[in-house]
């Protein structure tokens, strides 16, 4: 089998990061409206860190592995970090330049590059945690 889908079946699997989460500080959903994924991210915010993190997710093996992905990478982070690792993910899913090469554990995602036909599904998970962690207003803090 292939590598990669070796990685990304693996990943699919883990429901470290599912589920829904309280108190949630921060939460967005975001939509594949051609295919019907979509997912729900949760954060727990607590000093400025990204302490806790889960989603609920209805989409394709790619959409959960992108999201276990990702959210191993994002626990322990400010939320400036893991806006900037949300934002370089996209970048480099997309093609486009970003300030840093991604962290070992996302570099899986690689393989969905543009114009890859699944692309929208290894984005979606970040671009849900990318809106979440931008709208601040929604937290306490």
């Amino acid at each position: 089998m292939n590598p990669v889908r070796e990685q990304i079946l693996k990943a699919s699997v883990d429901k470290s990061f599912h589920g829904k989460i309280h108190p949630v500080h921060l939460s967005a959903l975001e939509q594949n409206r051609f295919c019907g994924d979509e997912i729900q991210v949760y954060f727990q915010i607590n000093n400025g860190l990204i302490e806790n993190l889960s989603a609920e997710v209805r989409g394709c093996l790619i959409v959960h592995a992108s999201w276990n992905l990702l959210a191993g990478s994002l626990r322990g982070k400010t939320l400036r970090e893991g806006h900037l690792l949300c934002r370089d993910l996209l970048l480099h899913l997309k093609e486009q330049n970003s300030s840093t090469a991604l962290q070992n554990t996302l570099s899986v995602l690689e393989a969905y590059r543009a114009p890859h036909a699944r692309n929208s599904c290894a984005s979606l998970p970040a671009m849900a945690a990318l809106k979440a962690l931008r709208d601040l207003s929604q937290s306490p803090l």
